[in-house]
């Protein structure tokens, strides 16, 4: 992972340890690279209860845990991050066409 991308993690980590609220997760799986079209991609939605947010140094995983839910990131798949006000896109390459993009909403509270 770039050093950038590393140094966005490490923000992004920090804003959500200090949230500890409801964070919105959207997950979109296109087939077609970043082409999100509905023809291409899969998407969940569900939100957690943030208890805590860190990265696993074995595996490289960012892992941000619920009261009943847990969610997981490979740091090493990751090739772009977007910030825009209370929202956080991170887009993984899982495969050659095949992309992650989670985007992760915070309440403002």
């Amino acid at each position: 992972m770039k050093n950038k991308l590393f140094e966005d993690l490490q923000e992004i980590l920090i804003e959500l340890d200090s949230h500890k609220s409801r964070v919105l997760i959207v997950e979109e799986i296109s087939i077609n690279d970043e082409n999100f079209d509905r023809h291409f991609t899969t998407k969940s939605r569900f939100e957690l209860l943030l208890i805590s947010s860190r990265i696993r140094i074995s595996g490289g995983i960012m892992m941000l845990d619920g009261t009943d839910y847990y969610y997981e990131l490979n740091t090493g798949n990751i090739y772009k991050i977007n910030r825009e006000d209370n929202q956080i896109e991170i887009f993984e390459r899982l495969a050659e066409k095949v992309v992650r993009k989670t985007k992760l909403v915070l309440d403002k509270h």
